[in-house]
């Protein structure tokens, strides 16, 4: 009796241990997953804030780039991405006519 009585004692310290572990690697587990979002939230405004400040064409490429990953989760970016992407178009055709100008120019 007493030899069983020591064996499920130690049988629930094992459980006890284990349930433990797996509450802790679960508080972990969600501690992680909230700083993951933390983190992609800042990267998300990151870009949002690139593409907004973003005004050669470079740029604005390398913004929509950059945003594109986010835009599907986050309102913001893909609100400023639809701007930067009419700013792109609209800068692209700036710079073509200024080529074409000093094209003009020079001949």
């Amino acid at each position: 009796l007493k030899d069983r009585a020591k064996k499920a004692a130690q049988l629930s310290t094992r459980e006890a241990a284990l349930a433990a572990v797996c509450t802790a690697d679960a508080a972990c587990a969600v501690e992680a997953t909230r700083e993951a979002d933390e983190s992609r939230a800042a990267a998300a405004k990151a870009a949002e804030l690139s593409l907004i400040d973003a005004t050669s064409a470079e740029a604005l490429r390398a913004a929509t780039r950059e945003a594109k990953g986010f835009d599907s989760n986050f309102p913001g970016v893909a609100a400023a991405l639809k701007v930067a992407e009419r700013r792109l178009a609209a800068v692209e055709i700036e710079e073509r006519a200024a080529a074409k100008v000093q094209h003009i120019e020079e001949h």
